[in-house]
């Protein structure tokens, strides 16, 4: 288990275990029937409007996490809650992000917070999840059962008019793809290039038979 936190970033990795053989509960990290294993990542900052006139910031969250249920006797759960709290008074808040099934998912949120320039709102984020692993009661022979999770949750600001600051000092910029996917970009570009103009050429004559 382990988990970071950070402005603007929140990770954790989890992995719970059990071993046995029926008919006996399984015993797994000096616990009997279950084990379970939790993470918890939070931030919280200050974001502040800067601008002569109207600001407008645009919040982004996405919540990536894979989760791997080998058998019914595992459970995988991860939360990613965000929370702002308009210049002390008003509280914007959302459903949580929630993945539970098994695979590779992302899910995001997105809002918007309009006001002048001093504006304020406190921004926070709150990774939470857990992982259960169970040997059922009665299971006969050797049973082996496990539950393993990988989460990352992400939030960016983008000012779309004015700027903004934040108490932390994070810029709270949209990640730089790596130079792998730069090339993937370009090549998929210049496919869809290739592509458009082909289809802008005007078709050539045909004859038609009658």
């Amino acid at each position: 288990m382990s988990f970071t936190a950070d402005f603007g970033v929140l990770r954790g990795d989890l992995k719970a275990t059990v071993l046995g053989t029926g008919p006996l509960w399984a015993q797994a990290g000096g616990t009997f029937e279950s084990y379970t294993q939790f993470i918890g990542a939070s931030f919280s900052d200050r974001i502040t409007l800067v601008g002569a006139g109207p600001v407008s910031v645009v919040v982004s969250a996405s919540l990536h996490s894979v989760i791997g249920d080998p058998n019914d006797d595992t459970t995988s759960e991860v939360k990613l809650k965000i929370d702002a709290l308009r210049n002390g008074m008003t509280r914007m808040e959302f459903a949580p992000l929630t993945h539970n099934v098994t695979g590779d998912t992302t899910t995001t949120l997105t809002f918007t917070v309009n006001g002048t320039g001093g504006d304020y709102f406190n921004l926070s984020a709150d990774l939470s999840g857990l992982v259960t692993a169970r040997m059922p009661e009665g299971v006969t022979g050797e049973y082996v059962a496990f539950a393993d999770a990988s989460h990352t949750g992400m939030v960016t600001i983008a000012a779309q008019t004015g700027s903004f600051t934040s108490a932390s000092g994070a810029l709270y910029a949209a990640p730089i793809p790596e130079p792998g996917s730069w090339t993937l970009m370009m090549l998929g570009l210049f496919a869809s290039g290739l592509w458009i103009r082909g289809r802008s050429r005007p078709a050539p004559p045909r004859l038609m038979e009658c």
